[in-house]
């Protein structure tokens, strides 16, 4: 009996239970990452989109039941490259800040600049209502429109709005809902930006580039193959077990 036990050792059942959760881990790391790129890629060419990053971080055994990493994500708010148009409502940020909209009962913040007149001469982007510093809704006649690099708009010579301009102390709080806007949450400090540089004619485009996507696609493929090749290994040695306990 001893040397059947030399001979077709007992399997280390938390060794084989780790290793499978290991795989796991690796397999949906690089598919949320891999769901990410494709997010970034299909908006790149979103003005003032904002691209994302995946990453994680080692949990402590003392705050989870085994040691693992927890995947994240956060916002890289870097400034897109300015680009020139022929729309006289295009607008766009030199400096910091978001413009300020309106959706429903909800202020929302972007740096999509690319702005257009609804039937009720209301200034929109994306369909939402575009405000000044207070909240009002900007509205702007069918005439020539100018806009002052303080965002200030100019109907005939006569201003008509200005345009509102706001920072976050904390922009890693600002929470993304589609189409290059974001929320934020009521704590989080905000800041006026009084100077906020705009430029007529032009937008910020998204600050996606396609060569650091693909990298970083790469990247998320080396991460499936080697958690494919830990579940190989795990079948195998399952394979192996199986076999030396029914020769046993």
């Amino acid at each position: 009996m001893a040397a059947c036990e030399w001979k077709y050792p007992r399997v280390n059942n938390r060794f084989m239970g780790a290793l499978i959760d290991i795989a796991g881990v690796i397999l949906s790391r690089a598919e949320r990452s891999a769901e990410i790129v494709g997010h970034n890629i299909a908006n790149g060419t979103t003005p003032g989109f904002k691209r994302r990053i995946d990453f994680a971080r080692l949990l402590d055994s003392r705050q989870t039941d085994n040691s693992t990493e927890e995947s994240f994500e956060r916002i890289d708010h870097s400034k897109g490259a300015l680009v020139s148009t022929e729309s006289m409502l295009d607008v766009a940020l030199a400096g910091d800040g978001y413009f300020m909209l309106r959706s429903n009962d909800q202020t929302l913040y972007t740096r999509n600049g690319q702005f257009s007149r609804d039937a009720d001469g209301r200034l929109t982007a994306s369909g939402r209502a575009v405000t000044d510093m207070t909240g009002a809704e900007i509205r702007v006649g069918s005439g020539q429109i100018e806009i002052t690099s303080d965002g200030i708009l100019l109907e005939g010579g006569a201003p008509v709005g200005r345009l509102g301009v706001i920072d976050f102390v904390d922009r890693s709080r600002l929470r993304p809902i589609g189409d290059g806007a974001f929320t934020a949450p009521e704590d989080v400090e905000a800041i006026a930006v009084d100077r906020p540089m705009v430029h007529q004619r032009m937008i910020e485009a998204s600050n996606v580039s396609t060569g650091t996507e693909m990298v970083a696609m790469m990247a998320a493929l080396r991460r499936a193959e080697a958690g494919q090749r830990i579940a190989s290994t795990y079948d195998d040695l399952m394979g192996r077990a199986i076999t030396a306990f029914g020769q046993a």
